[in-house]
């Protein structure tokens, strides 16, 4: 394979990578916030219909709001560390040049100071 064709598919699968890891983040913030919603939601189905438990109901909701927040850090957590690992295999891959690893990383401010030194893969893959 030619240093052309190693970045071409470098690229393409730091990116799907990338997304990969965007797709978990995104996914713990939804078990989070569905999480909390939950437990709102526990706590005030409860309360509109019994009265006898309604501390133990509160603490239930608690815990399980509490749960599932946390259940979606940690996922988030791990996408983070991924993409952490993402970043150290760019850097220091052989293959790649600056203006690749701009573009995998989507390090738009960097990308923009460097326009003129636009290599032939990435004026092939997205051009202007």
């Amino acid at each position: 394979m030619t240093e052309f064709a190693h970045a071409t598919v470098l690229l393409r699968r730091y990116k799907n990578a990338y997304r990969v890891a965007q797709v978990i983040v995104g996914f713990g913030s939804l078990i989070k916030w569905g999480g909390v919603l939950l437990g709102v939601l526990i706590i005030i189905a409860f309360r509109a219909t019994s009265g006898f438990f309604y501390d133990n109901i509160i603490i239930f909701g608690i815990a399980v709001g509490a749960g599932f927040y946390l259940q979606g850090v940690i996922l988030s957590a791990i996408a983070q560390i991924l993409q952490a690992c993402l970043d150290t295999a760019i850097n220091s891959s052989p293959f790649l040049t600056n203006e690749h690893r701009i573009e995998i990383m989507s390090l738009e401010v960097l990308r923009n100071n460097n326009r003129s030194k636009k290599s032939p893969i990435m004026q092939w893959l997205k051009p202007d």
